[in-house]
């Protein structure tokens, strides 16, 4: 019985945990798979908003380059639209020559500087592109700010390098789309070059620029594949965090969508506190109600026993009285065997003291007493009759 209530109870133990267990993973894959199909809207919806803004930009670069390379100078069409263009946060346009001289500018301070050293300036004097070119983020020499840099190559008609046109950007200019969606505090948007720098990357709190993310594991998980998710920590807060990002095609950008584990599975934390507190107390009920049944299961072996060794004792002790009382019968029996009674009215001759029976014999009173009972009789002689006696024989 003991065997049986403790293989119960293990097995309804393991129920409750293998329930819980599974309930947790069950809900654990249905809130990650909820979590990441919103950020994944989330970073399709930024892809969308960053491909557009690269669009207008980029129409604005293929009309300067269009425009000057029909025309081999800076129009006034060139200058009216770099104009129109200061309502778009850019930080400035400009346009220059194949000695790396800035010939127009939507900045004054920046005419006549020479940017030959520019990473986006080299580039293109070794090939052109088909595409625009996109710099890593640097420190603009006359704003001292964080730029980001686009560009387009100029040629002249023999195919040969004639210059550039370059937009330098404000990294906050992609970050508008963090405030239009009311994100959380620990949400993240970011615009990573192929080349593994970071255009920016936005949260609640603050904006990165430039960090080089080349060697940070995220960053190699995102070469793998054009698009998808993973959860790992950041460089820039040491957190975990869920990430969903797409590589944009069409420029070589990789766009992404991040939250915080700890916030973003907030509740299932919770109801896995819960789970595990519901294992632990359902666990504790099993153990008390165990040993509740253990001590009554030991309460009632222990009256059977009681009640056993009393009743072999009252067998015992009715064995030995009813082997007295068997001793008792048959001696009485023994006795009742020997014991012979006189009973009515005894006829006896008022002389000589004869008896008469029941056949009409006068006998002896000793004759008498002996063939009705089992007593003996021995003759001797009183003192009276002994004095009578010798006075007779004298």
């Amino acid at each position: 019985m003991r065997v049986a209530l403790v293989a119960a109870s293990f097995l309804l133990i393991a129920a409750i945990w293998i329930i819980i267990l599974f309930r947790i993973n069950f809900e654990s894959r249905m809130e990650m798979d909820s979590i990441v199909r919103q950020n994944a809207n989330l970073t399709r919806a930024f892809e969308e908003s960053v491909r557009n803004d690269m669009n207008a930009l980029d129409d604005i670069l293929m009309f300067l380059k269009t425009e000057y390379e029909n025309h081999g100078s800076v129009t006034s069409e060139m200058l009216a639209l770099m104009k129109s263009a200061r309502h778009i946060p850019i930080v400035h346009i400009s346009i220059i020559n194949e000695r790396g001289i800035i010939v127009s500018s939507l900045l004054p301070q920046l005419l006549s500087m020479n940017i030959s050293d520019m990473e986006y300036f080299q580039a293109f004097k070794k090939r052109d592109y088909d595409r625009p070119f996109f710099a890593k983020p640097v420190i603009g020499r006359a704003t001292k700010k964080w730029l980001f840099h686009m560009s387009r190559r100029l040629n002249k008609p023999d195919g040969s390098m004639a210059g550039a046109i370059n937009i330098g950007l404000d990294p906050n200019y992609f970050a508008h789309f963090f405030s239009q969606m009311a994100l959380g505090k620990d949400h993240s948007i970011s615009i990573i070059g192929r080349d593994g720098f970071v255009r920016i990357l936005q949260t609640k709190a603050s904006t990165e620029v430039g960090a080089d993310v080349r060697n940070e594991s995220f960053f190699k998980y995102m070469q793998s594949a054009e698009q998808g998710s993973f959860v790992d920590s950041t460089i820039f807060d040491l957190k975990r965090h869920i990430f969903t990002y797409r590589t944009m095609p069409d420029y070589p950008l990789i766009v992404t969508m991040s939250i915080s584990e700890t916030e973003a599975l907030s509740d299932l934390y919770q109801r896995k506190v819960n789970y595990w507190l519901g294992g632990f107390l359902g666990t504790i009920g099993v153990i008390v109600m165990f040993i509740l049944l253990l001590w009554i299961l030991q309460q009632r072996i222990n009256t059977e026993d009681s009640l056993r060794r009393a009743n072999e004792g009252l067998e015992k002790e009715v064995a030995n009285r009813t082997a007295e009382l068997e001793v008792m019968i048959q001696e009485l029996q023994k006795a009742l065997t020997e014991i012979k009674t006189l009973r009515g009215i005894v006829p006896i001759c008022s002389y000589c003291k004869k008896i008469r029976d029941d056949k009409g014999y006068w006998n002896q009173v000793e004759q008498y007493v002996s063939d009705h009972t089992e007593a003996q009789f021995s003759h001797g002689i009183c003192p009276a009759c002994y004095e009578k006696q010798m006075k007779q024989m004298n």
